[in-house]
């Protein structure tokens, strides 16, 4: 229409809602960034480690009783070359932006033995540790998203001591410390996005046996009232869910509750509910959306595996499915194991152990894969 004179108009905005999936679905698999190599010594296992933010990626292996275990780590760069190796008794990994966070026991007996914290760079340098001579550290390990981790403080020996958690940063210095209300053992420590801390206890001194206890930490340290959060699971994971709050899957690797912050346990998600026992989360696209990573499929002395990783907008919605899918090795020899399990790092790197046999250990990864 061609106006000659003023008039009056009425325009009508109709809203078109952002499609939830926008830049969340991920691309083709395409080839492996780098790839690496670990011959076991005989009795030895191999384990995988998280890629941290700068696309490191720790690799290793452990021989030894459940209790007392000798574990070593190398470092292999985006590309796969060995960087240097880390060794010592019972030592884990946390992710972190650069460098990793590591615990370890620093004797050989691991009931007098105390345990520290261990900042290290990305070469597998020490340049940070706890100083205390009477306190052990780092069991049960939680990344904290501002920047190092969460962890139980333990006086060895000694039953009745307070329950105590702390917050180190990157450089290993205490950030806060908080006494738990109860001297219930603590099973599982979790920390959301916000920063808001929970944990999992037995339960036992405050509600008896076959309760799963909890406390919330708030941001800057302070611990809130104990409260029933379920049936008693020895062993529980705590996933964080986008924004705050988590997810809890017990030992059987079902998903069975949900955490709102500073709140009790709900129902989990229909969509989260919905998914087969060994499903795991991993946040992807930087805190937008999870990496639901199932179970391997594949089977032993088998050409390939394969294992299926998802992303899910925060509603539930589907945004595609990338598939993983490996060589297993030699054949026909009863060694090869089809592994293809799947470890999201920091950065969103898809890091796959290739396949399983007595002599040698093979990981491939794609680096920012999820990011």
């Amino acid at each position: 229409m061609h106006l000659t004179r003023d008039a009056q108009v009425t325009a009508v905005f109709q809203f078109r809602p952002q499609d939830e999936c926008a830049g969340l679905g991920p691309g083709p698999v395409g080839d492996p960034t780098g790839s690496a190599e670990i011959q076991p010594a005989q009795f030895e296992s191999c384990q995988t480690g998280p890629p941290n933010g700068d696309g490191i990626v720790p690799l290793g292996t452990m021989r030894g009783p459940a209790v007392v275990e000798d574990t070593s780590w190398t470092f292999f760069d985006p590309q796969g070359s060995r960087r240097r190796a880390f060794r010592d008794f019972n030592v884990t990994v946390a992710e972190r932006a650069s460098g990793f966070m590591l615990s370890r026991t620093q004797e050989s007996n691991p009931i007098i033995g105390r345990r520290e914290v261990l900042a290290v760079d990305n070469g597998g340098n020490i340049i940070g540790s706890t100083t205390s001579t009477t306190e052990s550290y780092g069991w049960i390990m939680a990344v904290h998203p501002f920047g190092g981790v969460v962890v139980e403080a333990q006086h060895p020996g000694d039953a009745s001591a307070p329950k105590i958690i702390v917050w180190f940063d990157d450089q290993v210095h205490e950030r806060w410390r908080a006494q738990l209300p109860n001297q219930d053992q603590v099973l599982e420590i979790g920390v959301d996005r916000q920063g808001n801390v929970l944990v999992l206890t037995d339960g036992y001194f405050r509600y008896g046996a076959d309760t799963l206890g909890a406390v919330w930490i708030d941001p800057s340290g302070k611990p809130g009232d104990a409260f029933k959060a379920g049936d008693l699971h020895w062993r529980v994971t705590l996933s964080p869910r986008v924004g705050n709050g988590f997810f809890v899957q017990d030992e059987q690797r079902n998903w069975t509750a949900q955490f709102e912050p500073f709140a009790g346990p709900t129902p989990p998600p229909e969509w989260l509910a919905a998914r087969p026992e060994n499903t795991t989360l991993h946040m992807a696209r930087g805190g937008r959306a999870y990496a639901v990573i199932a179970r391997p499929s594949g089977a032993n002395n088998v050409p390939s595996c394969s294992t299926a990783v998802e992303v899910v907008a925060p509603s539930g919605r589907s945004c595609g499915t990338a598939v993983f899918t490996t060589s297993s090795g030699p054949t026909g020899d009863g060694n090869s194991i089809c592994e293809s399990s799947i470890t999201v790092g920091y950065d969103g790197t898809a890091l796959q152990k290739k396949f399983g046999h007595l002599s040698t250990c093979n990981w491939q990864w794609w680096r920012g894969f999820f990011q």
